[in-house]
């Protein structure tokens, strides 16, 4: 009796570390407990980015998700290799259709137009594709250049590109595609000064050994997805180098920095925004499946 009432002790014993233990996994999967550090010039943070509200894991086909926009019900995405757009379900992540559009190469980003869609390779050539035509259009950009990022910016008309190999040391650059004349246009549309990231973490009570840290995630800083947030203006700009976050406001000056949990977004590569502005992360899936978690605003 009393080696039968040991076991049963035990066994309970176990099943409350089990649960706890999945208890915790299932937490780190939906972005709860997450040490994201966010650093803002304004008032208080926009989106709750401790805790992601919602989490969806992809198909096998998107295991090397790139580029994310929204388009009419969908979530739109591409991969790094494959001349193909799916279009997902934003709560499941399931793939609704697809539309093919090339041969396989390194495509990046992938935008929504008032008619159609677009894409971008990393030496910079553009897709426009259309519901019976797809055209391409090759830039001044190179290969080196490398280009990640896309998104359409409706004031000007104009595709918006952004480079992850800039030129300078402490400087990153967006550049503008002109979508009446089909021509890039030379000077970069936006410039982002690390100096000026630097100067905003510098502006918090951190400590020496986190400021430290978030310097060098600074430096780190390579576009490789953006949005615009419609209604205010603002560009929303990913890095999977460092994990971060950076939110330049429509003066062209940064605003915010969010320096993401790398354990839960290891490779953040895409970035829209919906029309309710919720914010959709895709990040790629390394070793495992590709995801895209939401933030919603607080």
């Amino acid at each position: 009796m009393r080696l039968a009432f040991l076991l049963l002790s035990f066994a309970f014993l176990i099943s409350l570390l089990f649960g706890r233990w999945r208890t915790d996994l299932v937490s780190d999967h939906n972005g709860q407990g997450s040490e994201a550090v966010v650093i803002t010039s304004s008032a208080s943070p926009t989106y709750d980015w401790q805790r992601a509200s919602h989490v969806m894991t992809l198909a096998s086909a998107l295991v090397e998700i790139s580029g994310l926009d929204w388009q009419d019900d969908y979530l739109i995405a591409n991969n790094d290799e494959e001349g193909r757009v799916f279009f997902l379900d934003p709560t499941t992540g399931s793939i609704d259709h697809l539309r093919g559009f090339g041969k396989h190469g390194d495509y990046e980003g992938v935008a929504t137009l008032p008619s159609g869609m677009a894409t971008v390779r990393s030496d910079g050539k553009v897709y426009i594709i259309q519901q019976e035509a797809v055209s391409s259009y090759k830039t001044a950009l190179k290969k080196k250049d490398n280009i990640e990022g896309l998104t359409y910016e409706s004031s000007n008309h104009q595709l918006l590109l952004a480079s992850k190999n800039s030129q300078t040391v402490n400087q990153r650059f967006i550049y503008a595609f002109d979508l009446k004349s089909k021509i890039l246009i030379q000077d970069p549309y936006l410039t982002i000064e690390i100096k000026d990231l630097i100067d905003l973490v510098e502006s918090t009570e951190e400590s020496e050994t986190r400021t430290h840290e978030l310097h060098r995630r600074c430096q780190q800083f390579a576009p490789s997805g953006i949005t615009i947030d419609k209604q205010a203006g603002d560009f929303y700009i990913i890095s999977a180098k460092g994990s971060l976050l950076v939110i330049i406001g429509s003066d062209h000056k940064p605003r915010e920095i969010v320096f993401l949990d790398d354990k839960i977004l290891p490779q953040p590569e895409g970035i829209t925004i919906d029309p309710d502005r919720r914010i959709y992360i895709s990040t790629e899936g390394q070793s495992s499946q590709g995801k895209i978690f939401r933030f919603d605003r607080l």
